[in-house]
């Protein structure tokens, strides 16, 4: 199938902004939880090294699992959205239950390999609906909005616990407040793992293998 615009016109084709709104959404759920790790980890009852180790271990688990999915997952990009989609959303799901750090190290586990499955479908599919030039124009484009809106995520989950009444749940250790949030993420990726249903539906067939 031919791509939607060539390398002169600026337009963004439908599919493609479709596409970067997913991972702009993504973003937000991981802009919200991550600046809140080590709390988080802290409240559980953990320390430093409990957020050494479990750094390391997303770091490993993510890095081996991009790479696999990278070697044979190619093809099936598209039917990768959702599956990625839904893990992410269990994996907010399963977190709301955690109640030690024990627990967390299978989580976290679980989450990384969650999110290294979207790998060849981040550059796979935008150049199904444009060509080299043009992607590296618009990767930038999400990129920057990307960090904007982790950058805003980060600071509305920081204030979300700061005006929640338990600002210090780290010394408290109290995670009522996360469970708040992994509930809230949880509704969030459930209706990105939807929207990703659909995305798959209307778009499938514009791979180009």
């Amino acid at each position: 199938m031919e791509k939607s615009i060539n390398s002169k016109q600026k337009k963004m084709p439908s599919g493609l902004i479709e596409f970067y709104a997913m991972q702009l959404a993504d973003s937000f759920s991981k802009g919200v939880w991550t600046p809140l790790t080590a709390i988080y980890i802290l409240a559980l009852g953990g320390n430093i090294l409990h957020l050494g180790e479990l750094t390391a271990v997303f770091g490993v688990a993510y890095t081996i699992g991009s790479y696999i999915v990278a070697k044979v997952g190619y093809r099936y990009r598209y039917n990768i959205l959702p599956i990625t989609y839904g893990f992410i959303a269990i994996y907010y799901l399963v977190l709301i239950f955690v109640n030690s750090i024990d627990q967390l190290y299978i989580v976290m586990f679980f989450g990384s390999l969650a999110a290294s499955l979207i790998g060849p479908s981040l550059k796979g599919i935008p150049l199904d609906f444009i060509d080299q030039n043009v992607y590296v124009i618009f990767q930038q484009r999400q990129k920057m909005l990307m960090s904007i809106i982790i950058a805003i995520a980060g600071y509305l989950g920081a204030l979300f616990i700061h005006h929640s009444g338990n600002h210090a749940p780290h010394i408290s250790q109290q995670i009522t407040v996360f469970k708040s949030i992994f509930i809230s993420l949880f509704i969030f990726s459930l209706a990105v793992f939807i929207y990703s249903i659909f995305f798959l539906k209307r778009y499938k067939y514009h791979q180009i293998d």
